[in-house]
């Protein structure tokens, strides 16, 4: 088991920088609890899915419940029966069952729907009802999913081998994403708040840091070639302040075993977000917290903004369709959903009923 390597005091100091910090801060929720949105701008967009089968149908996760768009984005309904926590900050789609949806959501933990979003039940049984990170699904064994808890009386990373119905705890800290290795997901990437990045070679069974090169402990996304699953990418959270060298985006080919900055052309590189095109993996996009979005075709080497039409400069999240990689979704803080079908060359808003 990975032993906690940051002082119980320095942990409380970490941690309330943490909740006036992150993306969307525990300060926050209780304002989008009580915002309506007027459908103008399409409201704050937290997470997007994209369904692995038809690709024409995405959910997105906003600060009004999950909503679901069944051609590309031209239009949006809410399908928010059953779940009674409305702020939905991930998603996670069953990559055989797609209508099988799992929500993390703050302070409700996770919900399950089992009719593509049109009714959710509570999954909690063993899971505290804290902020969710993230969610991940085993691929090769999808009943096998992983819950990442980052704020709450009990944080970390927890496991239910039955879809969700049963959960236990396999380490703690304040997890803020998962990713699962595609052609061996016994390996297993968990980025934290403040520890960095934390690997699981068994399932979860152990952990361990892999930080060597990274100058920041508080990581906020991480994304995994899908070719060559040695190469990472992580991005560091704008939690904690620091010089620039402490920002931006790090890649490792190892594993994690070492990093190196790979921040050439980003300007101000708090990353929310970030997507690997699946067909040509040295095409990375990230979200560049108050700079819009971001491309790379040389695997990080050099960065180049890619935000002509994003009316909101905060882009929360990104999607990219694997089918047709293209296109992309970016979910932006108070700007709704926007849609790009050229790489990132233009975007235009697709927020037609995403109101609440």
């Amino acid at each position: 088991m990975w032993s906690e390597v940051v002082s119980r005091r320095n942990r409380v100091a970490l941690l309330l920088v943490f909740v006036v910090c992150l993306k969307l801060p525990a300060t926050a929720t209780a304002i989008l609890a009580n915002r309506t949105n007027t459908g103008r701008d399409g409201g704050t967009v937290l997470a997007l899915a994209i369904d692995p089968r038809t690709s024409t149908t995405l959910y997105a996760g906003t600060a009004g419940g999950v909503f679901k768009t069944d051609d590309g984005g031209v239009n949006w309904r809410a399908v928010t029966t059953g779940l009674t926590n409305l702020i939905v900050r991930n998603l996670a789609i069953h990559p055989q069952i797609p209508a099988t949806i799992y929500a993390g959501t703050s302070g409700g933990g996770v919900f399950q729907s089992l009719d593509g979003g049109t009714s959710w039940r509570a999954i909690n049984t063993g899971l505290p009802k804290g902020d969710v990170g993230a969610v991940a699904i085993n691929p090769q064994t999808p009943t096998t999913v992983y819950a990442g808890i980052f704020l709450g009386m009990s944080r970390g990373v927890f496991r239910s081998t039955d879809g969700g119905d049963n959960w236990r705890v396999l380490v703690s800290g304040s997890v803020t994403s998962l990713a699962i290795d595609p052609k061996n997901p016994t390996t297993i990437y968990a980025t934290t708040t403040d520890d960095g990045v934390i690997k699981s070679t068994d399932g979860g069974g152990s952990w361990r840091a892999v930080n060597a090169g990274l100058t920041s402990p508080s990581i906020a996304v991480l994304a995994i070639d899908p070719k060559a699953p040695a190469t990472i990418y992580v991005g560091v959270s704008r939690a904690i302040p620091g010089a620039t060298k402490n920002r931006g985006v790090f890649k490792s080919v190892d594993g994690g075993a070492t990093w190196r900055a790979t921040n050439a052309g980003l300007t101000w590189a708090y990353v929310n977000s970030l997507v690997i095109d699946p067909h040509t993996p040295s095409i990375i996009y990230a979200a560049i917290w108050s700079a819009g979005v971001y491309k790379s075709t040389d695997g990080g080497r050099s960065w180049h903004n890619v935000s002509k039409g994003l009316t909101s400069s905060v882009v929360n999240i990104l999607a990219i369709d694997s089918r047709a990689p293209m296109t992309l979704y970016a979910g932006c803080e108070r700007g709704g959903v926007f849609k790009s079908v050229d790489g990132g060359g233009s975007w235009h808003a697709i927020n037609a009923g995403l109101t609440w």
